[in-house]
């Protein structure tokens, strides 16, 4: 079977991790694992061609015209995916694998404050008390 679409995504996967590993079933079912580097843990994301054809396809009719033009609606579909799953690395418990189907990503639960490192808080990152007093 032909994986076109599967190809594209892994080789796009590549750019940013030249060790993407790729297990391309004969019936397009793929397991794809990558380092991102926000990310402590390989990520894996489990689809297949027929699956992935469909989601670009359907994300791409939906934002070429808007986002990218002058890309085809695949491209266009892969582009905003991709974004999905930065979208999801920063956002979401990715301990598990992602996983796409014929509409696009499946989104995991997003992650629990219990979850996040100790450190700032969401507030403390956009506000410098400092910076405030040297108002004063």
């Amino acid at each position: 079977m032909e994986t076109p679409r599967l190809m594209d995504l892994i080789r796009r996967l590549r750019y940013y991790d030249s060790d993407v590993e790729a297990r391309i079933g004969d019936d397009g079912t793929a397991r794809i694992v990558w380092r991102h580097e926000d990310v402590g843990q390989p990520l894996t994301l489990l689809t297949t061609e027929q699956d992935l054809a469909a989601a670009v396809t359907a994300i791409g009719k939906g934002c070429r015209d808007a986002l990218w033009p002058e890309s085809s609606i695949e491209e266009a579909g892969l582009n905003l995916l991709l974004v999905h799953v930065d979208e999801v690395v920063a956002t979401r418990n990715t301990s598990a694998p992602l996983r796409v189907n014929r509409e696009g990503l499946v989104w995991p639960e997003p992650t629990r404050v219990t979850d996040l490192p100790a450190g700032l808080t969401h507030l403390e990152w956009f506000t410098d008390p400092a910076a405030e007093d040297d108002d004063n």
